[in-house]
């Protein structure tokens, strides 16, 4: 985790460095076998742009073990899942148990209520997890 908040550009804003050295270091117990981190896609590089649904898909889809960290305002949060995203319109379940969202300013880690609705997969919208939990539109407008 230490080398995800190293390259998270998310977690080197001003807002992340208040949140300490090692600000997902609560997410351990919930990613034992998270053991190395590639930055696949982050939506600054593709700003002022703002439909970035099919970049996401692009770098994401039939990936597993996917973290997704958000940053609004001063809030950051995200989700992770081993459900891999692609860019039908369904929903995919949670078998394994997995997937969870969480709140890094909270240090908290919130389960699905609806297993059977882990992710959505949209074409138009980037990481969906739960029925009603994160939601990322592809046009960032929502």
């Amino acid at each position: 985790l230490e080398e995800l908040c190293a390259v998270s550009s998310i977690l080197n804003t001003p807002e992340g460095q208040k949140l300490g050295k090692s600000p997902l270091d609560f997410l351990r117990e919930h990613l034992p076998d998270f053991s190395s981190a590639t930055k696949i896609f982050d939506t600054n590089d593709l700003l002022p742009r703002t439909e970035v649904a099919a970049d996401f898909h692009k770098a994401c889809d039939n990936v597993p073990n996917v973290l997704v960290i958000i940053k609004s305002g001063q809030y950051i949060a995200g989700g992770f899942t081993s459900v891999c995203f692609d860019s039908t319109s369904h929903y995919k379940p949670d078998i394994d148990g997995s997937t969870f969202l969480f709140s890094v300013n909270r240090n908290k880690v919130y389960p699905l209520k609806n297993k059977d609705k882990a992710v959505f997969n949209s074409e138009y919208s980037g990481p969906w997890f739960g029925y009603f939990g994160i939601r990322m539109y592809g046009d960032y407008k929502h």
